[in-house]
């Protein structure tokens, strides 16, 4: 399977008074592959969907966590891998 990578840009424009916007794509490597070696042929290549998320400014008090949620959604997080127990001393 090919690794992807997680990306998202978090943008803001001075005429847009509500909302805040978000753009998300997971990239996979062959694409940035194909760009490190633009003279191969990049046909058989498949571009990414981005998704436009538009994030209201308001309520205020609740943005910087809905920013938050959407800059990770679907962020695949790793269980912590566990920590081997030491022996038990003897007494």
């Amino acid at each position: 399977m090919t690794e992807a990578y997680f990306t998202r840009l978090f943008a803001t424009k001075a005429s847009d008074k509500t909302h805040a916007h978000v753009f998300r794509a997971d990239i996979p490597s062959k694409i940035l592959h194909a760009l490190d070696n633009p003279t191969e042929d990049m046909d058989n290549l498949v571009w990414p969907a981005i998704q436009h998320i538009q994030v209201p400014f308001e309520p205020h008090a609740t943005f910087s966590e809905r920013v938050a949620g959407q800059l990770l959604a679907g962020l695949k997080t790793r269980a912590p891998e566990e920590t081997p127990r030491g022996e038990k001393e003897g007494r």
